[in-house]
């Protein structure tokens, strides 16, 4: 609505011109069918849970594809932890096989068994 004064009152003046664009805005139907553009719903604030023990729940993901390494790897294993971002990242020829498994049980050997982890 200000800026539509402001426009206004920046090229035509007349009595009471004001009050008369603020009557016009208010009773415009497209206003009175969607409101304010600004005015938007916000989504309710959703407590998250603090993570106080470490490496107790970790995100797992694959980065893919990659330019193929020297030794083959094609693939990034990554491991963070959410209590510390502390991460771990692990070289991999293939992601649907049994090594991936092993280069899991490494990361968890140094950093223990999980209680949650979730795979992005």
């Amino acid at each position: 609505m200000n800026k539509t004064k402001d426009s206004l009152i920046r090229h035509y003046f007349w009595p009471n011109c004001v009050k008369d664009t603020e009557n016009y805005v208010r009773s415009c139907d497209p206003r009175q069918r969607f409101g304010k553009a600004r005015e938007q719903r916000k989504a309710p604030i959703k407590l998250v849970p603090i993570i106080t023990e470490m490496f107790s729940k970790v995100n797992i993901d694959a980065v893919a594809p990659l330019p193929v390494s020297t030794k083959n790897n094609r693939y990034l294993l990554t491991a963070i932890c959410m209590s510390s971002k502390y991460p771990e990242a692990i070289p991999v020829a293939d992601i649907y096989s049994v090594p991936v498994i092993d280069d899991l049980l490494e990361i968890f050997s140094r950093m223990g068994f999980l209680r949650e982890f979730s795979a992005i």
